[in-house]
């Protein structure tokens, strides 16, 4: 009984730090999208909640609302969520939730002309080819972000199959509490599967959801 009892309160005591890591990552992210984005941003007005455990239900009602159904889902564990969100921090990059990645021979890459609006992201993904319009970043490599401890039902050997011969890996990140950004994801998407498969972009491409998923513990 005793022991039955301490494990209700360890769990929601696990429960308030997962809730309480992901508000703060929550309010990081409205912050930066009101100082950075092209025009300030009203919560209500994008649909941006706060970050709540999801069913893989209500994630799979979300994905085909905004259209995110081109390419693969691999779900975030809560290890990968935070792996994510450090290594993004450590190297001064935004952290933004509805965001994309770009990798090139296993390493990072990042635009010559500094993001300012959407639009940007869609000249980058459209200018790929030209090597003269981004740089490699040599800390931060794909490896950090796909690997068995970051997705679940990751597939190492399946992973490396499907990247085997392309020159680019593209990883769409999307929240359901990201609200209409959410569909920022979607065009890019949608821009990507287009140059794949009428401007010859050779690029391996998957989502990755972020939202908290039920049973998640924090070790």
């Amino acid at each position: 009984m005793i022991s039955d009892l301490m494990e209700k309160m360890n769990t929601k005591i696990t429960v308030r730090k997962i809730r309480h890591s992901m508000q703060k990552y929550f309010v990081v992210f409205v912050l930066l999208l009101t100082l950075m984005s092209c025009k300030p941003v009203i919560m209500a007005f994008y649909g941006i909640s706060v970050p709540k455990e999801k069913t893989d239900k209500q994630i799979e009602k979300k994905k085909n609302k905004y259209g995110l159904d081109y390419f693969k889902h691999y779900h975030i564990t809560e290890k990968g969520f935070y792996s994510y969100f450090d290594v993004l921090a450590k190297n001064n990059f935004q952290t933004n939730v509805a965001r994309f990645l770009i990798f090139k021979d296993g390493k990072l890459l990042q635009p010559i002309v500094t993001k300012v609006c959407p639009t940007e992201d869609i000249k980058f993904i459209k200018n790929l080819p030209d090597s003269a319009s981004y740089i490699s970043m040599d800390s931060v490599f794909l490896s950090d972000f796909a690997n068995n401890n970051n997705f679940y039902n990751f597939n190492s050997e399946e992973f490396e199959q499907e990247n085997k011969d392309k020159e680019y890996t593209i990883i769409l990140y999307w929240a359901t509490f990201a609200g209409k950004f959410n569909k920022n994801i979607a065009e890019l998407a949608q821009i990507t599967k287009d140059c794949i498969e009428n401007k010859g972009l050779n690029a391996h491409v998957f989502y990755v959801n972020l939202d908290i998923k039920e049973g998640w513990t924090e070790k």
